[in-house]
């Protein structure tokens, strides 16, 4: 699906093309590029973490204003260290995907945690796994050891 197109549902309220949704502040990686506070020395475990009644919350907010997106972005940190990762990718799904309320679902990761990203797969349409170029390029050591051109 064109996630850029307006729904094809007439009767949903078009309210953006996308929305990001960041479900934890914390990473583990520490990429100079981020914004997420990855360079801190302690994560945002408790404060940084959204839970799955949140989530919920956001897709009651949506559905009752017959709301729509083209898609919706999961972002951390890395979003598979939400303890909650699949759970949330499901919520999602069913709730804003199924019925028309979301075009499609994607999530952007590091790709770190492959036995929690695998099983949310089926309910999520990209993944856009940051890969070991990225990593090289946005690494906080590369401001030492720059990688080679």
């Amino acid at each position: 699906m064109d996630w850029k197109a307006a729904p094809t549902d007439a009767s949903k309220n078009w309210i953006n093309k996308s929305i990001e949704l960041q479900i934890n502040l914390f990473c583990n990686w520490t990429c100079i590029a981020c914004d997420s506070f990855s360079q801190l020395p302690f994560p945002f475990t408790k404060r940084g973490t959204m839970t799955v009644e949140q989530v919920d919350h956001f897709a009651d907010e949506l559905t009752a204003a017959n709301g729509y997106f083209g898609r919706l972005r999961l972002l951390g940190g890395e979003p598979s260290l939400n303890p909650n990762f699949v759970e949330i990718a499901k919520l999602l799904h069913e709730r804003l995907v199924v019925p028309g309320y979301l075009g499609r679902l994607e999530v952007v990761t590091n790709g770190s945690h492959k036995e929690k990203i695998l099983p949310a797969k089926q309910y999520i349409e990209k993944v856009r796994i940051s890969d070991d170029n990225d990593k090289q390029k946005h690494h906080t050591a590369n401001l030492i050891h720059p990688p080679a051109s």
